[in-house]
């Protein structure tokens, strides 16, 4: 019994925890009336990592990018704020910087 708990259980576990993780979002998402409540499910499983450490560092990234990229976008705003292809023109440029980071640099930092 002890050699599956420290093997297989651990698994199950897992599972377990992302499956109560999905339904919660997805029981979230329809109290809050979202358009899509099955997204918020499927985001819980595509993020899914069986180590909490890469869940924490790849949250932590994910929300300092995101940060980044909305403060892109608000200087961008404010500097072409009566110039909208300028704007799109800038958004294109940081997008393809961002991509051109992302495939120098393959982890997700």
């Amino acid at each position: 019994m002890r050699d599956w708990a420290s093997s297989d259980g651990m698994n199950w576990l897992h599972l377990l925890k992302t499956v109560t993780a999905g339904l919660l979002a997805l029981g979230i998402a329809i109290l809050l009336d979202l358009p899509q409540p099955r997204i918020a499910m499927t985001a819980v499983f595509v993020l899914m990592q069986p180590f909490s450490g890469k869940v924490l560092a790849k949250s932590f990234y994910r929300i300092l990018g995101t940060a980044v990229g909305t403060v892109a976008a608000l200087v961008l705003g404010g500097l072409f704020v009566q110039k909208p292809e300028l704007y799109i023109l800038g958004m294109i440029l940081w997008v393809s910087a961002c991509i051109a980071a992302a495939v120098r640099y393959r982890h997700f930092r």
